[in-house]
């Protein structure tokens, strides 16, 4: 069935060069967007409002201080989920489709023994449930980018549909538990002021 649907899509794909440059943007342009565009939200969303007047505002020390701790807590877990991804293709090296079925890549550069977990799902995954749990209207949209990264890396050759899910997984379970341990050392400091 992991092979079935990687041949549906990357046969869906590779049909077309409309499609092929599509799931090339996703699978390669995409995420720098995204990253981008998370830490744009998270400083706005923390931007107190005399600083969306004033640029002098902008760049206090208190409100500089707010953006770095908030771009710290919103990436930290998608980094330490991408770190375990890694570490397990060290631990457990498996062959990417590519490889296996002596498919064309669209995309180049892949290491052709690091397909599981996928460390972009893992690390996408992790940042869109990171930015849901606090606002559950900008982090669906997150979410659909970490999802749209996913099929496109399985369209584009270089992941099996497991890879992708686990790589979900994993980022899913470590932004919930960073989550949960911020929350908790939120929660501590306070009690002790």
């Amino acid at each position: 069935m992991n092979e079935s649907i990687l041949l549906l899509f990357y046969g869906f794909t590779s049909s077309s060069p409309a499609l092929s440059l599509l799931a090339i943007f996703f699978a390669e342009w995409l995420p720098y967007f995204i990253i981008f565009m998370a830490a744009l939200c998270v400083i706005c969303h923390q931007m107190p409002a005399e600083s969306k007047v004033s640029l002098k505002a902008f760049f206090t020390r208190a409100n500089l201080r707010t953006y770095v701790i908030q771009l710290f807590l919103t990436f930290f877990p998608a980094i330490v989920a991408y770190a375990f991804a890694d570490a397990i293709k060290i631990l457990f090296p498996a062959i990417r489709p590519f490889a296996a079925l002596d498919l064309t890549p669209l995309v180049f550069g892949e290491d052709p023994l690091a397909s599981f977990p996928s460390g972009h799902a893992a690390l996408f995954a992790a940042l869109g449930v990171t930015i849901f749990l606090r606002d559950k209207k900008i982090g669906v949209w997150f979410l659909l980018g970490a999802l749209a990264i996913g099929f496109a890396r399985i369209a584009v050759g270089v992941h099996w549909p497991l890879d992708i899910l686990a790589g979900f997984l994993l980022g899913g379970f470590v932004a919930f538990l960073c989550h949960r341990s911020f929350l908790k050392f939120s929660q501590l400091s306070s009690s002790h002021q």
